[in-house]
């Protein structure tokens, strides 16, 4: 059976990881980003005592931060990403247990259904056609 990722394992990288990605000419406000969503999920780990990672606890972080944060899909989406990246730099590094997480199989969050969208009629679009003041340089 193969060995679950330590969170101590899981935080002791963090330093590296941060380094590795100015290496990699990321840019400064996205590993910024990533790292908040790290630490977010560092500290869900903590408060809740877990001690090891693996796909069951990384789902649970996920409803925690859809049902007791309110984040939406796109925000949750990024910080799925982060994790996401993170893990496949530990399993790179040859860290024990980042590789029996299959973060392959983890989903993409949705969001709601806003329903159909109007578009305009035929005749709005000409009239918004007509607006253009074709007589001038800048129509």
């Amino acid at each position: 059976m193969k060995e679950k990722l330590s969170v101590a394992d899981f935080v002791k990288h963090l330093d590296t990881y941060e380094e590795h990605r100015v290496d990699f000419g990321r840019k400064h406000s996205g590993i910024m980003a990533s790292m908040k969503d790290l630490e977010m999920l560092i500290k869900y780990l903590n408060d809740n005592k877990i001690i090891h990672i693996d796909g069951c606890v990384l789902l649970d972080f996920c409803s925690y931060i859809r049902q007791v944060r309110k984040n939406c899909a796109a925000t949750m989406n990024r910080k799925i990403s982060s994790i996401k990246v993170y893990i496949m730099y530990l399993t790179f590094r040859g860290v024990e247990g980042a590789d029996s997480i299959k973060i392959a199989c983890w989903g993409r969050a949705r969001g709601s259904y806003r329903g159909p969208q109007e578009a305009l009629t035929e005749d709005e679009l000409h009239e918004l056609i007509g607006l253009v003041d074709r007589d001038s340089v800048l129509g």
